[in-house]
Order: C-alpha cells, then sequence, then structure tokens
C-alpha cells in the first residue's frame, strides 16, 4: 500500500490559486475603510459626550458649593442688612449683606461673572454666571417690615462657550432662622 504525501494533495488542489484577484482585494479595502470610519466616528462621539459630562459635573460642582455657602450663610444670618427696601413685594439685587450670629457681616456679590463672599470667589475660573441673572442673583422679601426670606437663583455657563447644553440653572429659597428683631 503506498502512502500519499497530504502535502502534495494540498498543493495540486491549490496549485492554480496562488493570489487574490484585484476584485477581491477592492472589496477587502473597502470593508477595512468602512469598518476604520465607522469606528474612528464612534470613538470621536464617545469623547465628546465624556468631555460634555465632565462640564457638567464641573457646572453642578461649582453651583452647589456656591449655594451651600450662601444658603447655610444666609440661614444663620440674625438679619439682612443691605436690602433696606426689602419689602412685602420684594427686591432683586446682585449683592446681598447679612449680619451673623457673631455680629460680623457677609456679603454675596455676582460681579464679574463670578460668585464672590467678600473678596473669595465661591465659583472658579471655568465657569460663569449669566449675565442675565447675575444683575437679580438675589431676590429679598420682607414680612412687616422686616426682610427674612432670600431667594437666590442664578443660571452658571462653562465660561468658553454659551452652548445651551453647557448651562445650569440653581435657585432656593432660604429663610432666616436666628432673627434679631
Amino acid at each position: 500500500m503506498e502512502i500519499k504525501n497530504p502535502i502534495l494533495n494540498i498543493r495540486q488542489i491549490f496549485k492554480k490559486n496562488y493570489g487574490f484577484t484585484l476584485l477581491e482585494t477592492l472589496i477587502t479595502i473597502l470593508l477595512f475603510g468602512v469598518l476604520g470610519t465607522v469606528a474612528t466616528v464612534s470613538l470621536f462621539t464617545f469623547l465628546k459626550g465624556a468631555a460634555n459630562t465632565e462640564v457638567t459635573k464641573e457646572l453642578k460642582q461649582n453651583g452647589d458649593y456656591a449655594m451651600s455657602v450662601m444658603e447655610v450663610t444666609i440661614r444663620n444670618a440674625t438679619s439682612i442688612t443691605s436690602l433696606a427696601n426689602c419689602s412685602d413685594i420684594g427686591t432683586y439685587a446682585n449683592f446681598i449683606t447679612v449680619t451673623n450670629p457673631d455680629a460680623t457681616a457677609t456679603t454675596f456679590t455676582c460681579s464679574s461673572s463670578r460668585i464672590q463672599r467678600g473678596s473669595d470667589y465661591l465659583t472658579n475660573s471655568s465657569v460663569s454666571v449669566s449675565s442675565t441673572t447675575c444683575s437679580n442673583m438675589f431676590f429679598c422679601r420682607s414680612v412687616l417690615g422686616v426682610p427674612n426670606e432670600v431667594i437666590i437663583n442664578f443660571q452658571l455657563d462653562q465660561a468658553s462657550t454659551t452652548d445651551p447644553l453647557n448651562q445650569q440653572t440653581f435657585q432656593t429659597k432660604v429663610g432666616i432662622r436666628n432673627k434679631n428683631y
């Protein structure tokens, strides 16, 4: 019995097909091109989404921090001293000064598109307060002539763009707990 070499048989079968045709090569290049384009678009979409998430996180952190500092300070204040014309109807302003329990004063201001407590900034330079909300950031309302409620309202934007997707609005109502009549 004669043993045939299997490698020889395979070579004989494929002896006539030594390469790819031009059509097969073009189809392969086309498929790789389409797959590369889809992968590139997906990558850029993912990176843009990650960047937008980072901007949104930055806006939220800045706004939440500024709001919490103002809220705690106003809530624990004994009086609102800067808005003397705070009426039953209410008064809008871009700053507010409160008297603290230790008889010192704290002023919150919206100036240069940033929120300040005295000379300290509560927001960093990567975000800015919208100019439309900066001038009317504080709304003071009094009951029987004594200021006791402040509404804080502001909108933060990413400093380098005006894209509406990169904006967040913050609003809260704060009542003075330690009224000093």
